[in-house]
């Protein structure tokens, strides 16, 4: 994946409103995966584009701001489909922080990360304190698990097996791979989301797969496939339960390749 040498990539959020191109003097070393609240909401995976070599080819109208924290920069989604592009607002005389995983022309599960962290950036991220009033039955056995989008105007729980139990997964198709998402699978009946008013439905494809984002911050938060009996949700929303995702078991699915 990386190659010592300059490389050029074409990347897109994946309804194309946005397209780019972008050039790395060594190819994709140093992909950074961050964190903090908002990187590790997103699985972000980050690189950093010099003066002049990110290009944005058409759609910076269709990007969508959003601020938290220092509110020192304004993070950039697609408003259509919820796919995170760049760290700033578009600038090409300056270096762009952009999205690896927003990069067409690569498979995701094979770019090499670097991990560093950004968990004690001031000031820090505080998850929701009040639990949800979800009014969901929970089995002996069972747990109730909360998660929420950055701006927590969105936010769920869950009755679930012990995350230690529980696979997610981790999919390298053109959406999954590009919006970062890691999901886990449950009945409806075990799922209460709050705040749906504030979520965007993308379509796309056969127009039977509904992937819901927030309109504020783009963190995609479920999917559910046309009648089929079970919900999406993206693990990585859940808070105050680090621990325990750490040991959750997470498989791998080729789907950039599924036919």
């Amino acid at each position: 994946m990386s190659s010592e040498s300059p490389q050029t990539y074409h990347g897109a959020c994946h309804c194309q409103a946005i397209t780019f191109s972008v050039t790395l003097p060594k190819g994709l070393v140093d992909n950074g995966s961050c964190d903090c609240s908002h990187c590790a909401k997103r699985g972000i995976v980050w690189q950093f584009a010099e003066p002049g070599d990110f290009k944005l080819e058409k759609g910076e109208e269709k990007l969508k701001g959003y601020q938290f924290g220092a509110k020192n920069t304004t993070h950039q989604f697609c408003r259509m489909c919820g796919t995170f592009v760049i760290g700033a607002p578009y600038d090409s005389t300056k270096k762009m922080p952009f999205n690896v995983r927003a990069l067409r022309d690569i498979d995701i599960h094979q770019v090499p990360l670097v991990s560093y962290s950004g968990k004690d950036r001031q000031p820090p991220y505080t998850p929701p304190s009040t639990p949800l009033d979800h009014k969901l039955t929970v089995p002996e056995g069972k747990k109730v698990y909360q998660g929420s989008c950055h701006c927590q105007a969105v936010r769920y729980a869950v009755v679930s097996d012990p995350l230690e139990a529980v696979e997610a997964n981790d999919c390298n198709c053109s959406l999954c791979g590009g919006n970062g998402t890691l999901w886990t699978y449950h009945s409806p009946s075990d799922v209460h989301i709050s705040g749906k008013e504030n979520l965007s439905c993308y379509l796309f494809g056969i127009k039977e797969n509904h992937h819901y984002f927030c309109k504020t911050c783009g963190v995609n938060v479920y999917e559910q496939r046309g009648e089929e009996d079970h919900v999406g949700l993206n693990a990585r929303l859940l808070d105050a339960y680090e621990d325990e995702v750490k040991k959750m078991k997470v498989k791998k699915t080729d789907g950039r390749n599924d036919k």
